[in-house]
C-alpha cells in the first residue's frame, strides 16, 4: 500500500480512468450525446484536447464514443487529432518542469523497470533493437487512451527528436488512436 501512496498522481489517473468507465456504464454521459450533437466537429477538436492528458482522456474516449454515430469520423479524426497534437506539445514542452516526469523519473528507480533497463542494455542486445523497441512503445502509448505524457516523456527523454518529426508523428498517431476509437464506437455500440 505504501508504494502506491508514493505515486500519488498515478493513483490519481488509474481512479479518473475507473470513474470515468463506472460513470459511462451507469449513463452519466448521455448528457454529452446531446451537447456535442450540435458542435459536432468543434467538438472533436475539443475532445481531441483532452486526449492526451492523462486525468482527462477516459473522459475524450467517452465524447468520441458519443459522437461517433453523428459526425464522419474521417472528418472528425483529423480534427481530433490537431486538438491532441496541440495538448502533445504543451506535455512536450513542459515536462521537463512538471511534477508528474518528476514522479515518472521515481518510478522509473523502482525495482521492475531498473531490471527491463538491465534487459535492454544487455551486451547482447544490438543498439538498434533497443532503438526500435523504445519508438514503437512511445508511438504504441501515444496513439493509444494512455497519458501521452509517458509516451512523450520516452520520445522527449530519449531520443533527439526535432518538433517538426515529433509534430508530425503525433499528429498521425493520435489520429490513428482516434479514428480507431471512432470506428470501434460506430461497430460496437449500438
Amino acid at each position: 500500500m505504501r508504494t502506491v501512496l508514493s505515486y500519488p498522481r498515478l493513483l490519481v489517473l488509474g481512479m479518473c480512468i475507473g470513474a470515468a468507465y463506472v460513470l459511462y456504464q451507469i449513463g452519466m454521459f448521455e448528457w454529452l450525446d446531446g451537447h456535442l450533437h450540435g458542435f459536432g466537429y468543434p467538438g472533436a477538436f475539443a475532445a481531441g484536447l483532452l486526449f492526451s492528458y492523462g486525468f482527462t482522456s477516459p473522459f475524450a474516449i467517452a465524447a468520441f464514443v458519443a459522437m461517433a454515430h453523428d459526425v464522419n469520423p474521417w472528418i472528425a479524426g483529423p480534427l481530433a487529432g490537431i486538438g491532441a497534437l496541440l495538448s502533445d506539445l504543451v506535455i512536450f514542452e513542459l515536462l521537463r518542469l512538471s511534477a508528474f516526469g518528476r514522479e515518472i523519473d521515481r518510478l522509473s528507480a523502482t525495482n521492475v523497470i531498473s531490471r527491463l533497463h538491465a534487459l535492454m542494455h544487455h551486451e547482447t542486445v544490438p543498439e538498434f533493437l533497443r532503438r526500435a523497441s523504445l519508438w514503437i512503445l512511445a508511438v504504441f502509448v501515444v496513439a493509444s487512451p494512455v497519458p501521452d505524457e509517458l509516451g512523450v516523456a520516452l520520445l522527449s527523454a530519449t531520443t533527439k527528436i526535432s518538433q517538426r518529426a515529433f509534430v508530425v508523428l503525433c499528429f498521425a498517431v493520435n489520429t490513428l488512436g482516434i479514428l480507431a476509437i471512432m470506428f470501434m464506437a460506430r461497430t460496437l455500440v449500438a
